[in-house]
């Protein structure tokens, strides 16, 4: 692979934009260089730093103006688009970012949060899903008459009471959330959602509200709201038989929680629920202990939140006696001694070092998601690539 550099203006920014980084605009012709170490006036004011790369073996067909420098013609700009792997990548701007539109800063804002996106996705999927250069692009939205989104609405509320009375037939006899779990994979899931689940990494599981519109507004449509069934509300509120890091606004994240692991084999084994639930009343009883030594009269709920964040900061650090050794959310996926200690080393260093805080939280997603060694090298670029641009759009943001 050859990586080939290239200074743009504003306008050619703009440009490429349009194409969301995938081609050139024919009509001139393009002058890259090879190596930008060599090349001092590569940093005109004013002017972008951008990157593509082609195969190596694709240079020959270009013309070579000296050592380092290569000249696509007008008529095989059009040629030279299809050469290129992936994208066009924004490097760097030099000069006076107060000169730049807000245009412009959209553009790389759209930039940066592709290549999250694409990093972000990547880990939670765990057949390592690349997501195409057009995702944000593609929509399934049409425009709709007044008429047409009157009538939608009208067809959704029917379709709500018909779920509604659908789901108190099925519900009606389940009264635990194993019950719950079980009727959902063997009984209720199509394929597809089951792959879904099954696809899901467990960095999924360590996020908050990350299904909360998705197959947990289902769970909570089904179980919950049209729910009367006594026996089952109250084991589903009590329910502690493993332990889950998102529950959920009523509770549906328990359920999805014991589906996943179900279905990907993750499920806490018996001697570290044990342990789970030794860490639980010796956490109760430290807290206890440390929110009766505070002066907790007339407590604002801000002041409430600092005085819990005091506390696990005091856990996380050792720094109370008796605190559990191991963590509780990594022992119920059982993980080994080795990666729990990795992970909660990079919690230490989040705390320390601010300035790489998201590094850090992108490593403890990896160590979660288990990659492989040749994962972990497509890792590295999807990390330097979202990293590239969030540094520059936090450059230009702040000066502007």
């Amino acid at each position: 692979m050859t990586t080939l550099y290239k200074l743009i203006s504003e306008k050619e920014l703009l440009e490429l934009g349009g194409t969301l980084f995938k081609k050139f605009v024919p009509g001139l012709p393009l002058t890259f260089h090879v190596n930008i170490q060599q090349d001092n006036h590569l940093k005109d004011p004013g002017m972008f730093l951008i990157q593509c790369e082609i195969e190596e073996h694709e240079i020959s067909g270009f013309k070579t103006l000296n050592t380092g420098v290569l000249r696509v013609e007008t008529d095989k700009v059009p040629l030279f688009n299809t050469l290129i792997v992936d994208k066009i990548k924004i490097l760097d701007f030099f000069g006076n970012t107060e000169d730049l539109t807000e245009e412009s800063l959209e553009v790389l804002e759209k930039e940066e949060r592709f290549f999250k996106t694409r990093l972000d996705i990547f880990l939670e999927t765990n057949n390592r899903t690349m997501i195409p250069y057009d995702y944000l692009d593609q929509s399934d939205c049409t425009d709709s008459t007044e008429k047409e989104i009157e009538q939608s609405i009208k067809e959704i509320a029917e379709e709500q009471k018909i779920f509604a009375r659908i789901a108190k037939e099925k519900t009606s006899n389940i009264n635990t959330v194993e019950e719950a779990a079980y009727f959902l994979i063997h009984e209720d899931l199509d394929e597809k959602q089951i792959r879904q689940i099954k696809n899901k990494s467990i960095v999924t599981q360590f996020k908050r509200g990350y299904d909360h519109f998705g197959l947990g507004m289902y769970l909570r449509n089904l179980f919950i709201y049209p729910n009367e069934n006594k026996i089952f509300l109250d084991h589903l509120k009590n329910y502690d038989a493993h332990y889950v890091i998102d529950r959920g606004e009523h509770g549906e994240g328990i359920i999805a929680d014991l589906v996943w692991r179900i279905l990907n084999d993750r499920q806490t084994t018996a001697e570290n629920q044990k342990e789970i639930i030794e860490n639980q009343k010796a956490v109760a009883k430290l807290w206890e202990e440390f929110y009766n030594k505070k002066n907790t009269e007339n407590l604002s709920p801000d002041a409430q939140y600092d005085l819990m964040d005091e506390f696990v900061a005091l856990i996380k650090e050792g720094s109370l006696k008796k605190a559990p050794s191991r963590d509780s959310r990594l022992l119920s996926y059982n993980f080994e001694d080795k990666i729990m200690d990795q992970y909660l080393e990079l919690d230490t260093k989040k705390q320390a070092d601010k300035e790489h805080y998201m590094e850090y939280v992108y490593r403890q997603k990896v160590i979660l998601a288990e990659l492989s060694e040749n994962e972990l090298l497509i890792y590295d670029q999807l990390w330097k690539d979202y990293s590239t641009i969030e540094n520059l759009v936090s450059k230009i943001e702040q000066k502007l």
